[in-house]
């Protein structure tokens, strides 16, 4: 098993979207940037992940966040510190 620690900043991309369709876009765009970093499609990205982007609602997405990448035989779980 290894680990690493990630920042993400979604902001140049947030930006560019109207406020009632921000909420949508982070998850797809975690996983492109995720995909384009770990060179996989073979990524589980956790609840509580899931949970902490969402917690602010549709309009007002967490902006900048850490993630813990942790490969456990082919997978790559995505957790949040």
């Amino acid at each position: 098993m290894t680990e690493e620690v990630l920042s993400i900043n979604m902001r140049k991309i947030l930006v560019e979207k109207t406020r009632w369709r921000r909420g949508k876009l982070v998850m797809p765009t975690l996983k492109n940037i995720l995909k384009r970093k770990l060179k996989t499609e073979k990524i589980k990205i956790s609840p509580k992940l899931n949970e902490m982007v969402w917690k602010r609602s549709m309009k007002n997405p967490v902006v900048k966040f850490k993630v813990k990448i942790v490969k456990d035989g082919e997978f790559y779980k995505i957790e949040p510190i």
